[in-house]
């Protein structure tokens, strides 16, 4: 989305990086999953390709950036197994800092390649825009999710009174999941 790329936009002048990307972590599946990459051409690498989403176990440096709440270097993506190594090659990655990002509790990564500095205040902003981003986006991702089961009891609560028998309830209940 456009709040997304503006997000990574923010954070590749804040950090002066070759490449940014963000990362969205989803809790329940967890999984880590690129949703943005951004580089100083503007061209959007990757823009109509959706990225495979990765198993945070397969992904220890993401696993350790938010478990720890802290800044992960990773110093050769490619060899280290700190990062999927298959995916560092695919996506030509060397160094990289993954910043964890929080929105209410964890919500993905910032990655900033190469790392060129330490973090430093000056960038704060940047960061807290991706995890609001990515925040916000998970937000209404939810709230979707919700009123879409709302809307699917209503239908139950008004279709099972009508059954004649548990038998055609659960049967009704079993074609609308």
């Amino acid at each position: 989305t456009d709040a997304l790329r503006r997000a990574c936009r923010t954070a590749l002048g804040a950090f002066n990086a070759r490449r940014v990307s963000l990362w969205s972590y989803d809790v329940s599946a967890k999984t880590i999953t690129i949703v943005a990459v951004e580089d100083p051409s503007g061209d959007s690498p990757g823009d109509g390709f959706t990225w495979p989403g990765v198993n945070v176990d397969d992904f220890h440096a993401a696993a350790q950036a938010l478990s720890e709440r802290a800044p992960q270097l990773v110093r050769d993506a490619q060899m280290n197994g700190f990062f999927p190594e298959s995916l560092a090659r695919d996506l030509g990655i060397g160094s990289i800092l993954l910043v964890p990002l929080f929105f209410g509790g964890p919500v993905g990564v910032l990655a900033v390649e190469p790392p060129t500095q330490p973090l430093s205040p000056d960038q704060d902003h940047a960061v807290a825009l991706a995890a609001s981003t990515l925040g916000g986006l998970q937000v209404r991702h939810d709230a979707a999710q919700l009123r879409s089961d709302a809307q699917l009891l209503l239908e139950l609560t008004a279709v099972l009174p009508q059954e004649d028998s548990l038998s055609q309830a659960t049967g009704i209940v079993c074609e609308r999941l």
